[in-house]
């Protein structure tokens, strides 16, 4: 009898991105066919990526990219792995938490200023 081990793990933008970047292709394009209406895009649009636009989805820099992968063990010793859930989490640009010095007098910028009150 088979057995299904289930682990979570974060998606190395270094090492191995290639073969992650298929099996996140495979998991997603499934993922649009099986739940179109849960995406804003569609397979027919993700299935035209090149292999490039996978690797670069998943290097982007203000996203960050998890897994559920199941491990089978079959009875004959025999070992299969399958992503079959994906998380990814966006942060804000580099460019909105890069934050500068205060100018001398210690006034703040405008980015600092609440829309309410318009200080800190």
């Amino acid at each position: 009898m088979a057995t299904i081990d289930y682990s979570f793990f974060h998606v190395s933008k270094t090492t191995s991105i290639e073969k992650s970047a298929e099996l996140y292709r495979n998991l997603r394009l499934k993922a649009l066919q099986t739940s179109p209406e849960s995406f804003s895009s569609t397979f027919d649009i993700e299935s035209a990526f090149t292999e490039g636009d996978w690797i670069k989805r998943l290097l982007e820099e203000d996203r960050e990219n998890f897994v559920c992968a199941a491990t089978t063990r079959g009875a004959d010793a025999t070992t299969s792995v399958e992503w079959v859930g994906q998380l990814t989490i966006r942060g804000p640009s580099v460019e909105l938490t890069t934050l500068s010095q205060r100018p001398l007098g210690n006034q703040p910028q405008a980015w600092m200023r609440t829309k309410s009150a318009g200080r800190c």
